[in-house]
């Protein structure tokens, strides 16, 4: 999954970050905006970021985020005081924008949307719970907790 769309935003290499924290961990565009290289922890597998009340939040990142962060990690040699997006946080949703449009997606396309989707996909199609939890960066209970509408839904159809 990386690597194919990673050459497809390489005009948008800026943007690619902020839809790996998306994906990876639900993030929104701002909140992308305002992590420090510092606070990623490649080893442990962890971001640790102020949201926007600046209050100090904490979260697993999947391998594949990780895969992707180290390679723009690797192609920018940051500091560790440097931005992981490098631009305002309103950049990141017009360039977004822009590339869905480029790319025929609906409006109503979102970097949020497109994890919870990806999540579900995985989901739906008996992904099992413990890679779909690694894939998400979460444990199992928190991805049945978020899912359990889904999987609820899916009773119903089978019935």
């Amino acid at each position: 999954m990386g690597q194919p769309f990673q050459r497809r935003c390489t005009k948008n290499s800026d943007v690619y970050p902020a839809v790996v924290l998306g994906l990876a961990i639900g993030m929104r565009p701002r909140a992308a905006a305002r992590v420090l290289w510092g606070g990623v922890d490649f080893e442990r597998k962890r971001l640790t970021f102020k949201d926007k009340t600046s209050k100090e939040k904490t979260r697993a990142l999947s391998a594949w985020a990780v895969s992707e962060l180290q390679a723009v990690h690797a192609i920018r040699k940051p500091a560790a005081t440097d931005t992981v997006l490098g631009i305002h946080p309103d950049t990141v949703f017009h360039r977004f924008k822009k590339l869905r449009d480029a790319k025929g997606l609906s409006a109503n396309v979102t970097l949020q949307g497109l994890r919870r989707k990806f999540i579900e996909t995985l989901w739906k199609n008996g992904v099992e719970p413990q890679k779909v939890a690694a894939i998400a960066g979460n444990s199992v209970g928190v991805i049945q907790k978020h899912y359990a509408e889904m999987t609820a839904e899916q009773c119903r159809e089978e019935v």
